[in-house]
């Protein structure tokens, strides 16, 4: 391949774009908005709730947006949590009955989006897809550490 780096960004873009596009169209029949699927997910996901700082790791977030975030899906009755002011960052953020419907809604439309985006690709192949995208997310994370970035 000629041109990796064109090729490689340009491909990687264009994922990023088409997801975004779709997390957004997908979101406004239930009232809310691409960046709130990720979070979602993964509180529909986590047995017991977990603290809004993983939430953020997991969800690749900085803290900021994900205080936005948690805001407004508190203010949208979707998730709890026990906290008090001084520690929201450390107690379990939990999914509502109303969050855990809207949740599983969003899981089953991913798993659809999932399937789609596959077609064409055998399981072995999707598994060295993920596996190859694995080991470039690492090295790329290991040269953001030599710039003081993570």
């Amino acid at each position: 391949m000629e041109n990796r780096y064109q090729t490689f960004n340009t491909l990687i873009m264009n994922i990023t774009r088409c997801m975004q596009k779709i997390k957004n169209k997908e979101m406004e029949s239930l009232g809310l908005k691409g960046k709130h699927v990720q979070c979602l997910y993964e509180l529909y996901h986590s047995k017991d709730g977990i603290s809004l700082t993983e939430l953020g790791q997991l969800c690749g977030i900085d803290k900021a947006m994900i205080s936005r975030i948690f805001v407004d899906l508190l203010e949208k009755n979707l998730v709890f949590t026990d906290s008090h002011k001084d520690k929201k960052y450390r107690n379990p953020i939990k999914l509502t009955n109303e969050g855990k419907r809207i949740a599983n809604i969003i899981d089953e439309r991913i798993q659809e989006l999932l399937q789609v985006a596959s077609i064409g690709l055998t399981d072995d192949e999707r598994e060295v897809l993920y596996q190859s995208l694995t080991k470039i997310v690492f090295n790329l994370e290991n040269i953001c550490k030599k710039y003081g970035e993570e």
